[in-house]
């Protein structure tokens, strides 16, 4: 969105369109013609041209690409607060709370975790499952609490998870942001393959701010749909071309965590959370939630309520809450 003769070395890849899926194409650019690796982890941190630069230079020699294991990645590696971790939402990556880290107090280091499947491996399919995988990589970074957990979306049962399990441990969780989390019901169906792909393709359509493109995927045989999904997303200009792998993967991380969500039970232990329920809900619907949980409007939709000029106000709310 801006002018190439105006782009100077401080613009910030993600502030002016680039997300997750387009940092991957940047990445493999920056290796076909350089011959360097840089990881996404390093793009997350500092994602200006000047930023991106010097981590290239920080490699003596160009270097092949390293499987990641580490599902906990820096969003501000740097503070003297306890840190806030973040919890990917459906889609897996961490991405969307990178607009949100800039707006929250300098001294607060932000975490977020990303999905295994994004980066190689497969997918996990429940949200215990996720949560003890995460959770010794919570301990490694903070081992004692007061703890502070954020989730959007699915993310937010997934620290609701994590929140149990620390509190089972006699770890203090001093903060439990849900952002516009819905609570499972047992009695909801279930999505098909389908309809789990269309959902998808809403996704990534909806995080652009644009509407989904038109796809007719029941009609096909299933090991094709992924690929009419791609090749759908990719003319309506969603998706960059040449990342058929990387989307594949992240389409398996999004239906894996969408029936994970779907098929949760909530903990005993879940009390305590405080529940930030978007005011323009597309749909009509208020986030089902027990009775007791604090709830708190932020302005904006499920998916605009982290992008300008909504997140501001969401940062806010969530300084605040920090600070009480």
């Amino acid at each position: 969105d801006i002018p190439t003769d105006q782009i100077s070395t401080q613009h910030n890849f993600f502030t002016h369109g680039g997300n997750s899926l387009r940092a991957i194409q940047l990445i493999s650019r920056i290796h076909d013609t350089l011959g360097h690796h840089i990881d996404l982890r390093q793009v997350y941190l500092d994602a200006t041209i000047s930023g991106i630069a010097a981590a290239i230079d920080r490699q003596p020699v160009p270097a092949a690409a390293q499987p990641r294991q580490e599902l906990l990645v820096p969003l501000r590696a740097n503070g003297s607060r306890p840190p806030l971790f973040c919890v990917h939402p459906v889609g897996g990556s961490a991405a969307p709370y990178l607009a949100l880290t800039g707006l929250l107090p300098a001294d607060l280091p932000v975490y977020g975790f990303e999905a295994a499947g994004l980066h190689g491996g497969e997918p996990l399919r429940a949200v215990p499952e996720m949560a003890e995988r995460y959770l010794p990589e919570l301990l490694a970074r903070q081992p004692r609490g007061p703890y502070h957990l954020l989730g959007w979306s699915a993310g937010g049962l997934i620290a609701l998870e994590l929140a149990a399990r620390l509190r089972e441990r006699g770890e203090p969780v001093a903060l439990l942001t849900l952002l516009d989390t819905v609570a499972p019901r047992p009695d909801d169906p279930l999505p098909n393959h389908a309809e789990l792909l269309a959902h998808f393709a809403h996704d990534v359509a909806a995080q652009a701010g644009v509407p989904a493109p038109a796809l007719e995927l029941h009609g096909l045989p299933e090991n094709e749909r992924a690929a009419a999904v791609t090749k759908a997303l990719e003319r309506a200009g969603l998706v960059p071309a040449g990342i058929e792998r990387e989307l594949r993967a992240r389409m398996d991380v999004f239906i894996a965590t969408s029936l994970a969500a779907r098929t949760y039970r909530l903990p005993t232990i879940h009390s305590g959370a405080t529940l930030l329920t978007a005011r323009e809900r597309r749909d009509g619907r208020t986030p089902r939630w027990p009775a007791h949980a604090s709830r708190i409007e932020v302005p904006g939709n499920h998916y605009t309520v982290l992008r300008e000029p909504h997140v501001t106000a969401l940062a806010a709310i969530v300084t605040d809450l920090l600070d009480s």
